[in-house]
């Protein structure tokens, strides 16, 4: 296992800075992260020093130092450690979960460094598949407020409140606006103003009246939109710009997941054909 570390920024709710880390026979001495530290152990054992506690995370385990607190990190000797980790700032989480009930200020405060939270971790590790794959900016708000919403709520001392507010009547407009809009990086910030109700209702109330999230709702509007313009001949690579997709591997992805065969299998049955 050769040691790494990659660093990039998920480009949502002002840049968020996670890694990827691979390590063998490392010693980080003590550090301090301005934001928190949130990761997954993808494999091997994490070993590290937080407020004079000894802790040790195995494959499997959501691991999380508070902000500006003063830790340590290593792997077991010959065995080696992989993972991936958010680093949000205070700021930062106040700002997502900011239109909360009870939300004057989100940022929590964490005494268990590991945990063992199911969906959570599943949660963490869809979050970074989707950033791997270039999915729009409204995917990647939408996990990344549920994450933290759900985590802030189960597993801190914040009084935060996830009580659903009464469906708004502009919920029709966030749809209307999906379909005229779907091929634009749109914010989940600028959905809940156009439904005037908070993001955690405005993903709810979507979902259980059409059936999706408004995130998972955007991407089958790109698809229908990417079927009509394969139908008429162009080509897959314009058909991705023209729908909204990062590129054609991006377009295939979605477009395979929800109708089984890729884009170019799709045209060859489907278009239109010149009469001579």
């Amino acid at each position: 296992m050769q040691s790494g570390y990659n660093y990039s920024m998920l480009d949502c709710f002002g840049g968020i800075e996670c890694v990827n880390a691979q390590y063998k026979n490392v010693h980080l001495a003590k550090h301090v992260h301005e934001g928190y530290a949130i990761g997954v152990i993808n494999q091997g054992v994490q070993k590290f020093n937080s407020l004079g506690c000894n802790h040790s995370a195995g494959t499997g385990s959501l691991v999380i130092v508070n902000a500006d607190t003063v830790h340590t990190g290593e792997s077991i000797r010959d065995v080696g450690c992989n993972y991936r980790a958010l680093y949000p700032t205070p700021e930062s989480i106040d700002t997502i979960l900011s239109d909360l009930p009870s939300s004057k200020s989100c940022a929590p405060y964490f005494t268990n460094p590991i945990l063992h939270d199911t969906e959570l971790i599943e949660l963490l590790k869809t979050i970074f598949s989707h950033s791997d794959n270039q999915s729009p900016k409204l995917v990647m708000e939408s996990l990344l407020f549920t994450f933290f919403a759900k985590l802030v709520v189960r597993q801190s001392h914040s009084r935060l409140s996830l009580n659903t507010a009464n469906a708004s009547s502009n919920i029709d407009k966030v749809r209307d606006y999906l379909n005229e809009y779907a091929q634009q990086n749109i914010s989940l910030d600028e959905l809940a103003r156009i439904g005037n109700v908070n993001k955690y209702t405005l993903i709810r109330q979507f979902k259980q009246k059409w059936g999706l999230a408004p995130h998972q709702y955007q991407i089958q509007i790109r698809v229908q939109k990417a079927k009509r313009l394969l139908r008429t001949g162009l080509l897959p690579v314009e058909v991705a710009t023209e729908c909204g997709f990062y590129d054609q591997s991006h377009l295939c992805r979605h477009f395979k997941k929800s109708l089984g065969a890729t884009p170019n299998q799709y045209q060859v049955h489907t278009s239109f054909k010149t009469i001579n």
